[in-house]
């Protein structure tokens, strides 16, 4: 009997979790830590699609203040501009991304001072620009804001400004911000 007693006192003191009790609480961590970055995943795009609204509007309001002080929108010298229902590849966006920030910053590109006696129409932080010998502005998924104010699509008259969210195809415009509706 002691000796029953010795083996049953040895098993209780050594005795642990077994197999499946781990893989069990393994499991609830693994669905858990899923969740929670999921969770963080949707707060992030909520957060890039406000910002991105944010400026589409204040970048307009820019671009409204230079029409009113030169008399129009700014232009490219030369070449055509991005047309919002045919490109859908920011990568075409990028001169008229450039304009937008050469003419709103009264700069040559972000590393320069501005030019003396240009005014500055929108104060342009590093996020909002792309580093380079030139200085496209770009959304907050880093791709070049889309604009047209020569043959605009939507706001005839006007411009269009708009950013593709990140989406890259002309398939997926319900998912654009921009100046103007696209249904």
């Amino acid at each position: 009997m002691n000796n029953l007693r010795s083996q049953h006192a040895r098993r209780t003191a050594i005795a642990g979790f077994t197999l499946m009790e781990l893989m069990v609480v393994i499991s609830i961590i693994v669905v858990l830590m899923g969740l929670t970055l999921m969770g963080a995943r949707t707060v992030d795009t909520t957060a890039r699609r406000n910002r991105a609204q944010s400026e589409v509007a204040a970048l307009s309001t820019a671009l409204e203040n230079y029409k009113i002080d030169n008399g129009t929108y700014p232009v490219p010298a030369s070449g055509s501009m991005p047309n919002a229902t045919t490109a859908g590849d920011p990568i075409s966006y990028i001169t008229s991304a450039e304009l937008l920030f050469t003419a709103l910053s009264g700069r040559a590109n972000f590393d320069t001072e501005p030019v003396a006696g240009v005014k500055s129409y929108y104060p342009f932080k590093k996020n909002n620009v792309k580093a380079g010998p030139t200085s496209p502005v770009v959304d907050p998924w880093g791709n070049a804001y889309g604009y047209n104010s020569v043959d605009p699509a939507y706001n005839v008259g006007f411009f269009d400004l708009w950013t593709t969210c990140g989406a890259n195809e002309l398939t997926k415009k319900s998912q654009w911000i921009g100046n103007f509706k696209t249904d």
